[in-house]
């Protein structure tokens, strides 16, 4: 029997069990669910889901999804892995020690990283993946598997109990005939990270943008409405305190275990307008009806030290900032190539992450 098969589109059984999966590791991160799943996995342009099999049926999957990169000056294809999901009986009871794989399974992992079982046509290429540096396991089974940690990155969170849109401002969505200035924008803007995948960033439709009084763009973003369901929080007084929110009106609009946000991707502004993305942001809180937006930023980068100066609002003020590791495996290329992502911030996709 072939223990790894390839799909291209979600079937029944991959969906099932990507809906039931609960995401994180007991007694060192949160516990949630994904409720967005079918959404997310729409917007994905070329899906690959590795579909892992026993006696016992489908037990594991993951999504690779093909891009093609701008990384600085150059442009690589590139895989970014999502979705590594297993069924809840065969996932690992303790946190593993570092050991070397061997047999079937590891040969036909190693075949599909090296491009072989997609069949990639560029002979230098990379994957590409964030994991939760306090998840042991997760980080394990990735280093085993050649994955490096190249940068680090911090999720923001914007909130507002009562948002407000702002007077005498002009802010819309984007319009068709706009969408190639808007890309040239964004390549401006992110021209000195790695791993930069705007292509099929306007799929949803939800890039709004502010305007100065002479019509140029300023400030702009895109957004995606997200539902979490949230189990357990890193130590049991935070889930205590969880549970309680939940209960208080009013306040259970920005802490809930139905946490609803907005995912903010590709966030742009200029030089001298950067108080507009304070304005932007309220404005879509209000428009979606959320309270809560999610803005992950590398942690060495000028959209970070941007964010750090923002209103965040009272949950940033409350909530423990993590950072999360971005790793990669690269295929063919040099030490000199890969110092590209070591030295220079990366790229973080909201989407990706939620």
């Amino acid at each position: 029997m072939q223990l790894i098969q390839i799909t291209n589109s979600v079937n029944n059984e991959i969906g099932k069990l990507l809906n039931e999966s609960v995401i994180g590791t007991p007694g060192s991160g949160m516990l949630y669910q994904h409720k967005s799943v079918e959404a997310r996995i729409a917007s994905i342009k070329a899906p690959s889901f590795i579909e892992l099999h026993t006696k016992f049926g489908l037990v594991g999957t993951c999504c690779f999804c093909y891009r093609a990169t701008r990384n600085i000056d150059r442009i690589y294809d590139s895989f970014y892995i999502r979705y590594f999901s297993f069924k809840k009986t065969f996932r690992a009871k303790s946190i593993p020690h570092e050991r070397s794989r061997t047999g079937k399974l590891r040969e036909e992992i190693e075949k599909l990283l090296q491009g072989r079982a997609m069949k990639v046509s560029s002979e230098k290429f990379f994957h590409y993946a964030y994991v939760d540096p306090r998840n042991t396991r997760s980080v394990l089974m990735c280093k085993e598997f050649g994955f490096r940690e190249v940068r680090k990155f911090t999720t923001f969170i914007f909130s507002r109990l009562n948002p407000r849109i702002a007077r005498g401002v002009e802010i819309s969505k984007v319009r068709k005939e706009e969408i190639p200035e808007i890309k040239r924008l964004l390549l401006d803007r992110y021209a000195g990270f790695t791993m930069v995948s705007i292509e099929d960033l306007f799929r949803p439709d939800e890039y709004y943008v502010v305007r100065d009084p002479s019509g140029k763009v300023v400030v702009g973003a895109q957004v995606s409405p997200t539902h979490w369901r949230i189990y357990k929080m890193h130590n049991q007084a935070s889930t205590i305190l969880l549970s309680l929110l939940t209960r208080v009106p009013v306040l259970n609009r920005l802490v809930n275990k139905d946490f609803r946000f907005l995912a903010v991707d590709a966030l742009f502004f200029t030089e001298g307008y950067e108080h507009f993305t304070e304005t932007l942001l309220s404005f879509l809180l209000r428009k979606f009806r959320y309270f809560n937006a999610f803005i992950p930023s590398d942690n060495d980068s000028p959209l970070y030290r941007h964010l750090e100066k923002l209103n965040l609002g009272v949950v940033s003020k409350i909530s423990k900032q993590v950072s999360t590791d971005v790793i990669c495996r690269f295929q063919n290329f040099s030490d000199q190539e890969i110092d590209h992502f070591t030295q220079h911030p990366a790229y973080v996709s909201a989407l990706d992450i939620t």
